[in-house]
Parts: structure tokens; C-alpha cells; sequence
């Protein structure tokens, strides 16, 4: 329903603002010019928030950010899905940064507090992480999400995946402040497997890692990679990100489950 549409667009815009993202422009489409289409039917997108990349930076585009699943009308059937993904693998590909934000992560504090780093870390620096975690305002409002209703009960719910926990020997895992950083930059399954990487012993990567093409413009990026090493790492469906990884040699593992994962990883870096 467009009043749920509204609402969430509204609570996200606030967010931000106190986030001290208030840049951001709602509803600008982005127009694709017709020889670099993802397809011929495919001519625009319109972020729900839209922030101008760095003037100063030639090769950046700009960070996307989606509101998906408000309704069946706007993100929520399976052909607005494939149209969506095909759309959003384009912009990574030319060089846009992408969040897709959930209803449910829209009311899970713990959530936006990683989206917002990682946003942070874009747009500002990594300095500006610190500056995110005394920003008392934010974090009360953030935790009054997290508290008002335990993240696994609303997905279940409302049939959606609940954010993985952590099990106890994983919790009390001590980590590097290197992999500390990096579970603030990651979320859904991912941080699980970082998790168990810390636990392993094995080197951390780095979060959103970008290949740049000949011109020192990125055209793809990881959800993580060790570039010393040629390995990156994909969650499922961005395939097109990760086939131009391949083309350069690099070795590409593709989200599986949590064993197969840390498996494949610890083959790859150990060659």
C-alpha cells in the first residue's frame, strides 16, 4: 500500500538525517543512455535515495539505496524482483554502490547501524565510524528498534530470514579490531561467516572490495576480497560482478553454506 510506502520512505529519511546523511535526494532517477542500457527495455531507475558521488573523484557514480518488499506493487512480485537485480548488478558494474534495505531491516536498529557504517565509510571515511558510534541521538533511536521487538520473532512473522545469530562459542569469540570493523560493514549470512574466518585464524579481507578497469574505474565490486591473494568473495545472485572478477584471473567463491564457504576460502589463500 502506497501509505506503507510513504511511512517507510519517511522513517528512513529520518534516520539519515540524524545519521547526518541528510544529502541524500529521494525519488531522482537515474536516465541510462541508450547504447549503455542493461537491456533495451531498461532506459531509467529511481532509487529510493540517491547521494552525488565525490566531485573531486571522476570515477565515482554514486551510492543507490532501495527500499525493498513495502509492497507487492512496488518491490514485492517476482518479475519487479528480476527487473530490480538485473537493474541494481548493472549499477554495480558501472561503478554505483547499491543498499537494498528491508522492511525488516528498516525496524531492526542493529541493521541500519551497519548500513549506516558502511554508508559512513563511503561517503566520509573510516574516521567516520567513531564519530557514528557517539552520535547519542541515532544510537537511542536505533536501540529502541532493537529493543521493541526481538529481530528473530518479527521475521518470522512476517516469513522473512531472520538475521543469523551468533552462537555462544562465536559470541565470546575475541576479535581482531581489524574483523571487528568488518562485522559493522557486513550483514545477513556473511557475518557468520566472518565470524567463523576470525575464529579460523585466517587473514581478514576487505569489505566491498572494487576492480577497477584500466581507466581506475570501478566496474565491479566483492562483498569481500583478499587481493594480495586474487580471492574474492560473492554472495549468490551477483553473478555478473563476479564473472568480471574471474576474467581477471582472480579466484571466485560464490555464497554457499557456512562450512562450504570457510572451506573453499581456506583452499583459495592457501595456494
Amino acid at each position: 500500500p502506497a501509505g506503507e510506502v510513504n511511512d517507510a520512505e519517511a522513517k528512513l529519511k529520518h534516520l539519515l538525517s540524524i545519521a547526518g546523511f541528510a544529502s541524500g535526494a529521494f525519488q531522482q532517477q537515474i536516465r541510462f543512455r541508450h547504447e549503455f542500457r542493461p537491456s533495451p527495455n531498461l532506459s531509467s531507475t529511481t532509487p529510493d535515495v540517491f547521494f552525488d558521488p565525490d566531485p573531486d573523484d571522476p570515477d565515482e557514480m554514486g551510492v543507490c539505496i532501495y527500499l525493498d518488499g513495502m509492497s507487492d506493487h512496488i518491490h514485492g512480485n517476482a518479475k519487479t524482483a528480476a527487473k530490480d537485480a538485473e537493474i541494481r548488478s548493472w549499477l554495480r558494474a558501472k561503478g554505483y554502490h547499491v543498499f537494498e534495505i528491508t522492511r525488516v531491516d528498516l525496524d531492526d536498529g542493529n541493521a541500519m547501524r551497519r548500513y549506516f557504517k558502511k554508508l559512513g565509510r563511503l561517503l566520509v571515511g573510516k574516521d567516520f565510524l567513531k564519530t557514528l558510534d557517539e552520535n547519542a541521538a541515532l544510537n537511542a533511536v536505533l536501540d529502541s528498534l532493537s529493543n521493541a521487538e526481538p529481530t528473530t520473532a518479527r521475521t518470522q512473522a512476517k516469513g522473512v530470514q531472520a538475521e543469523p545469530q551468533l552462537n555462544a562459542p562465536q559470541q565470546q569469540q575475541k576479535l581482531t579490531k581489524e574483523y571487528e570493523e568488518i562485522l559493522h560493514l557486513v550483514s545477513g549470512n556473511v557475518r557468520k561467516l566472518v565470524t567463523r574466518l576470525a575464529a579460523e585464524g585466517i587473514a581478514a579481507p576487505e569489505p566491498g572490495y572494487p576492480l577497477d578497469d584500466e581507466d581506475g574505474i570501478t566496474v565491479a565490486e566483492s562483498e569481500m576480497a583478499w587481493p594480495d591473494q586474487l580471492v574474492a568473495y560473492f554472495r549468490k545472485g551477483d553473478e555478473s560482478s563476479s564473472e568480471l572478477f574471474k576474467s581477471r584471473s582472480w579466484t571466485v567463491i560464490t555464497e554457499n553454506d557456512l562450512d562450504a564457504d570457510v572451506a573453499e576460502i581456506k583452499r583459495a589463500l592457501s595456494k
